[in-house]
């Protein structure tokens, strides 16, 4: 499972070089990828393709074949908020359903302008924020 991490005292939290992680413009597209990442979709290609007796069983390459993108195109506002009913609830104001529209849009004009729109780069040519990741 992926978990979602805030700032603590409105600073970033620092993770060590064993974590792969993503930052985001707002709580609100934190949310929404940690609830894409542990969508039933993603678990279910991540169960088939992980190696669990490796050292490490979830490469970079292995993340790098999750296409938010089309996942979220994919998945509907309903599916998005009954994974988002784990978080706290004084997150869920942040995940609205014009938020996802807003996010599914921007994430699809991101991939537009990639050749191939990797899990990594959503956050291209922008600076990490402080608002939460994804890890």
């Amino acid at each position: 499972a992926f978990s979602l991490i805030l700032p603590e005292n409105e600073k970033p939290v620092m993770l060590d070089d064993t974590c792969y992680f993503l930052g985001s413009d707002s709580l609100s597209e934190a949310i929404f990828v940690w609830a894409i990442l542990n969508s039933r979709q993603v678990q279910q290609l991540l169960k088939a393709i992980r190696f669990l007796d490796a050292k490490r069983p979830y490469t970079k390459d292995i993340l790098m074949r999750i296409s938010i993108d089309k996942i979220a195109k994919d998945i509907s506002y309903d599916e998005i908020t009954n994974q988002i009913k784990l978080l706290e609830e004084e997150m869920l104001v942040d995940a609205t359903e014009d938020r996802w529209n807003v996010f599914v849009e921007k994430i699809d004009k991101i991939t537009s302008e990639e050749e191939y729109p990797l899990l990594f780069e959503m956050s291209k040519n922008k600076r990490l924020s402080q608002n939460a990741c994804v890890l």
